[in-house]
């Protein structure tokens, strides 16, 4: 059975990565027959008490929570790739840690992977962020099709 790992990066989350964590986990728990998995908690250097609560998740599901944790803020990236160099699974899936993207996908996308293709990335029809947070977002995606599809 295939592994999936799921890279969770979490900045100042401590008042919701548990729920969030608990619906991510309940979505990953439903698909039980077609993969196993793993969720990385990548703490970016979180001033709040984000690196408790993820401890706290690890005690409570050790086979299948780990954790990275950096000592002071290193930025999105940099905890997505520390996710990724930790994860022992077949693929990799990234999710941010207050669920902007919903869980319920990345079964759909593990199920595209499983066909065959080597990236699958999911892109929002519709954003209403402002153009500080859009400028990034496209050139990321503008250079996930150029480069990886």
């Amino acid at each position: 059975m295939p592994k999936l790992s799921v890279v969770v990066p979490v900045y100042r989350e401590a008042a919701s990565i548990r729920r969030n964590f608990e619906v991510l986990k309940a979505v990953l728990d439903a698909h039980a027959e077609e993969f196993s998995y793993e969720i990385i908690l990548v703490n970016d250097g979180s001033p709040d008490e984000s690196l408790t609560v993820l401890e706290s998740l690890h005690r409570d599901y050790p086979s299948t929570t780990g954790i990275v944790s950096f000592l002071r803020n290193f930025g999105q990236v940099a905890a997505i790739l520390a996710g990724l160099q930790a994860s022992s699974g077949s693929c990799a899936a990234v999710i941010s840690a207050d669920l902007q993207d919903p869980p319920e996908l990345i079964p759909v996308m593990f199920r595209k992977w499983s066909e065959g293709w080597k990236t699958v990335v999911g892109v929002r029809g519709a954003r209403y962020d402002s153009l500080i947070v859009k400028a990034p977002s496209r050139l990321f995606y503008s250079l996930m099709r150029r480069h990886a599809l």
